[in-house]
């Protein structure tokens, strides 16, 4: 699959980035190297 934007991070930002992406119909990954998203 093509995404047309790449999040770095899983944290607050970059889910609320996320959630903009879905709304936007963007097609879109979220990486974090953390095996859990929010951690800190």
């Amino acid at each position: 699959m093509n995404h047309e934007v790449m999040i770095i991070g899983a944290g607050q930002a970059g889910l609320s980035m996320g959630c903009y992406m879905k709304q936007s119909r963007a097609a879109f990954v979220i990486l974090d190297r953390a095996s859990e998203i929010g951690e800190v």
